[in-house]
């Protein structure tokens, strides 16, 4: 017996855009139109059809690391570019302390923990 064939899910109950890929393709797209690039172009510069670039930008579609490293390249901004107002959003840091390295920041934040004492006479 067949295994039995299982219907495409109908249009409302596509699966959730998670805000992290709804916030690359915002991203994605506002870069390009700042550069006045349009879509079949930045398609064709990376490799992949005017279609799947629009589903790129309204986040129906994921994109590999490699192809957004792409993407970033012809958009001439660094991969990070593409996430920044999340990072800003979490890090209770301003830009400069950002930049520090991990070693500085984590041996910085040994001296001080959240449940340390001051004992007198020590």
């Amino acid at each position: 017996m067949a295994a039995a064939r299982t219907k495409p899910a109908p249009a409302a109950v596509r699966r959730s855009i998670a805000a992290i890929d709804r916030l690359v393709a915002e991203r994605m797209r506002g870069r390009r139109l700042m550069l006045g690039m349009t879509q079949l172009n930045l398609a064709r510069a990376v490799g992949v059809s005017y279609q799947q670039l629009n589903k790129y930008e309204t986040g129906e579609n994921r994109i590999s690391v490699g192809k957004l490293h792409q993407i970033a390249q012809v958009l001439g901004v660094e991969m990070s570019y593409f996430f920044e107002p999340i990072e800003a959003e979490r890090s209770p840091f301003s830009s400069t302390e950002q930049r520090l390295p991990r070693q500085a920041m984590s041996a910085s934040c040994k001296l001080v923990t959240p449940n340390s004492r001051i004992v007198p006479g020590t």
